[in-house]
């Protein structure tokens, strides 16, 4: 299975629309939790209150990674090996391209030596090296 794995910039434009993957992004989550609870209840869909909790950096860090199908572009000049996504304004990643998903988070203040990571990879791209090369990268 050919895919790549792409950085979400959170920090980046706040004004424009949701970038077009987004909604690949709440299909895995519904995806994954019918196949794991046989509902899809907890899969979030407030696009924007959950990116603006990722941004707040005031209490802790988090990056969050996609692995999105088919080969990466070439970089343009930035000589940077991973591919960078906007949370919003337009991409070229459409939203049946997103095979997977890790956030890594820490916090700034307590337990600092504690970490969080939550990945959810699409059921139909499961044992094929997304979740393993997912959380390599994270």
């Amino acid at each position: 299975m050919d895919f790549h794995i792409a950085d979400i910039d959170l920090g980046g434009d706040s004004e424009g629309a949701w970038s077009s993957f987004w909604e690949g992004v709440a299909d895995l989550e519904r995806e994954s939790g019918l196949a794991a609870l046989g509902y899809d209840d907890m899969a979030p869909t407030d696009t924007a209150a959950r990116v603006a909790g990722w941004r707040d950096q005031r209490d802790g860090r988090a990056s969050v990674l996609l692995a999105v199908a088919g080969r990466a572009p070439a970089p343009a000049g930035s000589g940077s090996v991973r591919r960078s996504l906007p949370a919003r304004g337009e991409t070229t990643v459409a939203p049946d391209a997103v095979l997977g998903t890790v956030v890594a988070s820490v916090s700034v203040h307590d337990n600092t030596h504690l970490g969080n990571v939550s990945l959810t990879v699409r059921p139909v791209a499961r044992l094929r090296g997304v979740g393993r090369s997912l959380l390599a990268a994270a």
